[in-house]
């Protein structure tokens, strides 16, 4: 078994629509949304296409992600942040939101 020493955490955009974007509905889904019942509708997908989405690999697997969700032209809302569950208290939530400020900054958010 690795632990994040052992292990690089690589953070980067998924597009919305791309591959990493879906996989990443899919972690948002399964960790979020499930265990309330809940499931996204095609409508709610398609308002996410203004906004940032980052996702967290490791070893070549989706371990993390989150939504960036532009309120003003220079605030964003950091939404539906979800770690896998195998991979939750390591840190990599953490290192997810750090890289997260890092890029809202980079684009002028506050």
């Amino acid at each position: 078994m690795t632990s994040p020493a052992d292990s690089t955490v690589t953070c980067r955009e998924a597009r919305h629509g791309s591959a990493e974007y879906r996989l990443a509905v899919a972690l948002r889904d399964e960790v979020l949304r499930q265990p309330l019942g809940l499931a996204f509708s095609p409508e709610e997908l398609a308002g996410e296409s203004d906004s940032i989405h980052l996702a967290a690999w490791q070893a070549g697997r989706l371990v993390a992600c989150v939504v960036l969700k532009p309120v003003s032209a220079r605030q964003v809302r950091m939404r539906q942040l979800a770690v896998a569950s195998d991979q939750q208290g390591k840190g990599i939530g953490r290192t997810l939101v750090r890289h997260s400020e890092s890029v809202a900054a980079e684009r002028g958010f506050e």
